[in-house]
C-alpha cells in the first residue's frame, strides 16, 4: 500500500518477490467464525500450493467455537489470534512476519481494520470483492479483485485513472469468470 507505514507501496505489477522461497500471502478477517465470508471460503486455505506459498490467517476476533473457526485455523499454515492487540501492534506482527501480500478479508464491513491496511505492514495490499464489494476509496489497497460484470472497465478505470467517472483507486486484477468464490462441498 501507499499509505506509508513500514514499507514503501509497490503495485502487484512491479512486485519480485524472491523466488527462492515462498510467498507469504495474509488473510487478516474479523469473519474467521460462522459467518457468510467463512461458507464462501471454506475451502480456500486448501487449494494454495504450499510448495510456493506460505499462508497466514491473522484473527481479530476471538474464537466463536464454531466448525468454519477451527477448519480455517488448522487449514492455514499460520493461524494467528490478533484480537487483543491494538491496531498498530497487529501492523507490526504482520510486518515481523515478512508478509509479501496481505488480503483484507472485511473492508468496511463490521470489525474491518482499516488502520492496520493505513500503515502499510506488507508490500502489496490487495482487497477482494468477495469479502466487501466496493472500493476503499484510498491508497490504502493496490489491488481489488473483481470480474468485469460486477466492476465495469470503464468505471474502474484501469487505463485512465485521472478520468472524472473512475470510481475506484485500485488497480484491478480481473478474475476470468466471476469474483465470487464459494465453497465448492457446499
Amino acid at each position: 500500500g501507499e499509505g506509508g507505514g513500514f514499507m514503501h507501496g509497490a503495485h502487484l505489477s512491479q512486485f519480485v518477490p524472491d523466488t527462492s522461497h515462498r510467498l507469504k500471502i495474509g488473510y487478516l478477517s474479523s469473519d474467521f467464525k460462522q459467518h457468510p465470508l467463512s461458507y464462501l471460503i471454506n475451502n480456500l486455505f486448501l487449494f494454495h500450493d504450499k510448495t510456493r506459498f506460505e499462508i497466514f490467517c491473522y484473527a481479530s476476533t476471538p474464537s466463536d467455537g464454531s466448525h468454519y473457526r477451527d477448519k480455517i485455523s488448522k487449514e492455514c499454515e499460520h493461524f494467528k489470534e490478533v484480537y487483543m492487540q491494538a491496531d498498530v501492534e497487529i501492523g507490526a506482527t504482520i510486518n515481523r512476519d515478512g508478509i509479501h501480500i496481505l488480503v483484507d478479508l472485511n473492508g468496511y464491513t463490521a470489525g474491518g481494520k482499516t488502520e492496520v491496511f493505513h500503515m502499510s505492514p506488507a508490500p502489496v495490499q490487495v482487497l477482494p470483492g468477495v469479502s466487501y464489494f466496493g472500493t476503499m476509496g484510498g491508497k490504502s489497497m493496490d489491488t481489488y479483485i473483481s470480474d468485469r460484470i460486477g466492476t465495469p472497465p470503464e468505471i474502474a478505470c484501469t487505463q485512465h485513472t485521472s478520468a472524472p467517472h473512475c470510481l475506484y483507486q485500485e488497480k484491478m486484477l480481473y478474475m476470468p469468470n466471476s469474483y465470487q468464490m464459494n465453497d465448492h462441498k457446499q
